[in-house]
């Protein structure tokens, strides 16, 4: 049995400058069920807020570096109580350098845009069950980043001044599996061996990587790209699992194939994100990174609009049986059938929203939404909610539904009108 998560009692604070993306944000954190949302959209408003408003969770997800200044004053200037609240940066495209940064001026966690609601259900869950000590010594402020025990390791307290024993030598760190090193799919294209001459000339390494795993022609190869390494390797595992999406979609009826389906959707998307992030860079490596995402988004496209209908007809057929009792109703079945509805949603938003859907898209949106609030109110008589957590999940799907509902009224009226004009403009018979 499914249920709503207990976060009724929980005060999040969102920061974002960009207003769509904050809505985005807050419709999800309202989905999760966090009771009290406070947005804003600059640093020092959220400054203001943390120290006269109770906050147990801060969420920023502004594109500048205003959270370093947010962070150092949570961390070291804030009235006591206030200076341990989880932070959780919600990044798009950042790199090593900032991620470092954050984590040094005390960010608790990240996490990745797109962000799906699973993604971050998972993330604030995580957050909120944290039980790392809070460190406050005189370099650093924030969770301890010392997130592993080392069993070796004879000091009380992991620090440089122990001095109880010498720290055993770490370990060199192990190499990245061959299968999404850029070098060794020019080895592989090339037909020779993996050592030290496949890997010298970082230009061909690069341009050959791409072509052996888009299987395109080779015109990817640009100057400069070698220091961005790292990146091109979320390139290549993106086209990797586009052609495992596409594979699975062509078969299926494959054992777990729904499962690895959804997966594999949701690591694309998260990886999509990055790369989008790499496309602001300018000159030729920025035009390098747009080019791929194109690419990518393309093939992305074409099966993501077959995933939503099959998704779709699926769940509106299933919730069709429990709301007119062809299918036994069991407590939980409106929240099973809003997480489903509230997933289509995201991917909706990455397709374009709901303009972007035909009619039949959008009457089956309508007809998921209006079985959720039927489920909802069945599960009212079978007692299973309590009335604050059906209320919210209630008012998520009537802004849905209504939403779906405005908008197929409009593009029937605007069929209507089309189909008059063209009788107008159609000659008289002889």
């Amino acid at each position: 049995m499914l249920a709503l998560p207990s976060f009724k009692n929980i005060a999040c604070l969102l920061i974002s400058s960009d207003k769509k993306k904050r809505r985005l944000l807050a419709d999800v954190l309202n989905q999760i069920g966090i009771g009290k949302i406070h947005e804003t959209d600059t640093v020092e408003h959220a400054i203001l807020q943390l120290r006269y408003v109770t906050i147990d969770l801060v969420i920023w997800a502004e594109a500048g570096d205003g959270h370093i200044e947010l962070l150092r004053c949570v961390r070291r200037e804030l009235p006591t109580k206030v200076r341990s609240v989880p932070f959780l940066c919600v990044t798009e495209g950042w790199d090593n350098d900032r991620l470092t940064q954050a984590r040094d001026a005390g960010a608790s966690a990240f996490a990745t845009l797109p962000l799906t609601l699973r993604g971050m259900l998972k993330a604030v869950s995580a957050l909120l069950g944290d039980s790392r000590e809070f460190i406050d010594c005189g370099g650093y402020a924030g969770p301890d980043r010392r997130r592993n025990d080392l069993p070796n390791y004879q000091g009380p307290r992991r620090r440089s001044s122990d001095g109880a024993s010498p720290r055993p030598a770490r370990a060199a760190p192990p190499k990245p599996p061959p299968s999404v090193r850029p070098e060794d799919s020019a080895a592989l294209q090339g037909g020779g061996n993996t050592g030290s001459a496949a890997r010298s000339p970082p230009k061909a390494v690069t341009g050959v990587g791409m072509t052996a795993a888009s299987g395109g022609a080779q015109d990817v190869d640009i100057q400069h790209l070698p220091p961005s390494n790292r990146r091109v390797q979320v390139v290549l595992e993106a086209l990797r699992i586009s052609q495992e999406l596409q594979a699975l979609l062509h078969d299926p009826s494959a054992e777990n194939a729904k499962a690895k389906i959804s997966d594999h959707f949701n690591r694309l998307m998260n990886l999509m994100g990055l790369i989008h992030g790499y496309c602001r860079e300018e000159g030729e490596v920025g035009s390098f990174f747009k080019k791929k995402y194109a690419e990518i988004m393309g093939t992305v496209s074409k099966f993501s609009f077959g995933i939503l209908a099959s998704g779709l007809e699926r769940t509106v057929q299933e919730s069709s049986r429990i709301v007119d009792g062809t299918t036994p109703a069991a407590l939980g079945s409106s929240s099973k059938i809003f997480y489903k509805m509230s997933e289509f949603d995201t991917l909706i938003t990455m397709l374009g929203g709901y303009p972007s859907l035909s009619i039949g898209l959008l009457e089956m949106i309508k007809t998921g939404w209006l079985n959720v609030l039927s489920l909802a109110s069945m599960d009212n008589a079978l007692g299973e909610f309590e009335k604050e957590d059906n209320s919210q999940l209630k008012l998520v799907a009537s802004r849905r539904l209504n939403d779906a509902d405005m908008l197929l009224q409009e593009r029937r009226t605007a069929d209507s009108q089309e189909a008059a004009f063209q009788r107008l403009n159609q000659s008289p018979p002889a």
